[in-house]
């Protein structure tokens, strides 16, 4: 489905029905959403929105139910209006303590082992090889990593389509999974590499997410475009672990389609 983001497939026993679901979020434009509508019509799908927040930024993405079965939906929809989004509260029977406080497996007390050491961020600002920590500096979880020096804004511009054009295209699922993870990552170096008002939405909007990207048809296709992102990536980034790390997954992109012709 043209624009898909964040999708789930359900399966209903009692009907033997099939579900789709699809958690975009709310910024398709009219051209978008009447492609949408076109693929809804020709597929001989039914598609609704019902009145309940959704499952993956609740409030922030518009959940759509697609499913060849009218009635399923109808049922559904309605169900899911009842729902009111907030948990019960549940008594807690765990063991609590301080934020700081070391965590002694039982196992670990049984074989007379000292507490693991606590993993904690890196400084914000550190180099370390060429690149740089970004993300929360939340104590008890590793930073992740991204390369120093950012990459051009304009070179944004030219990786981002190239990838969601090929996330869109049929494509084995490893070869899909591989692609995905470069996609999803540099949109996050993106952000950290232009916080505020360093890029605008237009352009953040024009790059890895937002509007739909026709898909690229053909192998020979594909594995241009996979070279091509390589050779953009490369020349946008001085090598560093985590470029290096996108590369090996380009790769491994590259060898599954190679394999699957």
């Amino acid at each position: 489905m043209p624009g898909h983001d964040h999708p789930s497939e359900w399966f209903d026993p009692a009907s033997g029905s099939w579900l789709y679901m699809d958690e975009p979020y709310d910024h398709h434009g009219p051209e978008l959403l009447d492609r949408r509508r076109r693929w809804l019509r020709d597929s001989n799908v039914s598609v609704v929105a019902p009145a309940w927040k959704g499952l993956y930024v609740p409030g922030h993405s518009v959940p759509y139910l697609v499913s060849a079965d009218a009635a399923l939906l109808a049922q559904l929809s309605r169900k899911l209006a009842t729902l009111s989004g907030e948990a019960s509260p549940q008594h807690w029977s765990g063991e609590s303590d301080r934020y700081g406080t070391a965590f002694l497996s039982p196992a670990r007390e049984a074989a007379g082992l000292k507490p693991r050491r606590r993993p904690m961020p890196a400084w914000r600002g550190e180099v370390r090889r060429g690149a740089t920590p970004y993300g929360r500096p939340v104590g008890g979880a590793a930073s992740r990593w991204r390369p120093a020096v950012a990459m051009p804004i304009g070179m944004h511009l030219k990786v981002g389509p190239l990838l969601h054009g090929l996330c869109n295209s049929r494509l084995p699922k490893r070869v899909q999974d591989a692609l995905s993870v470069v996609r999803s990552e540099l949109d996050n170096w993106v952000m950290a590499e232009y916080p505020g008002d360093a890029m605008s939405q237009e352009q953040f909007q024009a790059m890895y997410y937002g509007e739909y990207i026709d898909p690229v048809e053909g192998a020979a296709a594909q594995l241009w475009t996979i070279g091509e992102v390589q050779a953009l990536l490369r020349q946008g980034y001085a090598d560093c672990p985590p470029l290096n790390s996108l590369l090996k997954h380009l790769e491994k992109a590259r060898i599954g389609l190679e394999k699957s012709g």
